[in-house]
C-alpha cells in the first residue's frame, strides 16, 4: 500500500505480467476507504466450502508468486 513507483512499475508492464500469468487481473489503483491502496488481484467469488475454495485459488497464488517474484 501505498508504494506508488512500484505499482507504477508493474503497470508499466501490465501486458507482460497477464501475459506470463495466462490470464487479465484488476488494477486497483485508488481504494475505496483510502486512497493510497493500490493493488493487482485476481476476483474470486466465495460460493463454496472453503476446502474446495482453497483448492480453487491455490494455483492463482503459486502464479502470482512465479511471476511477480522478479519483478520484487
Amino acid at each position: 500500500n501505498g508504494n506508488q513507483k512500484l505499482f507504477e512499475y508493474l503497470h508499466a508492464n501490465k501486458e507482460i505480467i497477464e501475459k506470463d500469468l495466462g490470464y487479465e487481473v484488476e488494477w486497483i489503483e485508488k481504494g475505496k476507504i483510502s486512497s493510497s491502496v493500490q493493488r493487482i488481484q485476481k476476483k474470486f467469488y466465495i460460493n463454496k466450502p472453503i476446502e474446495l475454495m482453497v483448492e480453487e485459488v491455490y494455483p492463482y497464488i503459486l502464479d502470482f508468486i512465479r511471476v511477480f517474484e522478479r519483478y520484487l
